[in-house]
């Protein structure tokens, strides 16, 4: 079995009181291009309050909803316990990780040149 070493290194580190906890108050999914093609079902998911957005040629669903293991202060109440999903550390693993929070996310890729 052969493992790929991933294409991009990330730089940096996170900082909470800098980005205000941005990557945990939403989510960027990748959705079908029909739901920004369609007005009906635009409509629908706009009433749902999710927004639409078109990046990079993909159709991203901007969905507001803030983690709930957020405390007052935007710090995370589950930092180094178990019950923290491996995601929370991983995150951001690529570029397109940072979609939506690119603006104020503290980390940075480069690409590996190896």
């Amino acid at each position: 079995m052969t493992h790929e070493l991933p294409m991009w290194v990330r730089q940096g580190t996170c900082q909470p009181q800098q980005c205000q906890s941005a990557c945990c108050r939403s989510l960027f999914l990748e959705v079908n291009p029909f739901y920004r093609a369609d007005p009906d079902v635009s409509n629908w998911v706009r009433l749902h309050g999710i927004t639409l957005v078109e990046r990079d040629g993909r159709t991203l669903a901007y969905v507001p909803t803030v983690c709930q293991a957020l405390d007052d202060t935007g710090g995370c109440r589950l930092y180094g316990q178990h019950e923290r999903p491996a995601l929370c550390s991983a995150f951001p693993a690529a570029p397109r990780s940072l979609d939506g929070v690119e603006d104020v996310c503290t980390y940075a890729f480069t690409q590996r040149s190896d």
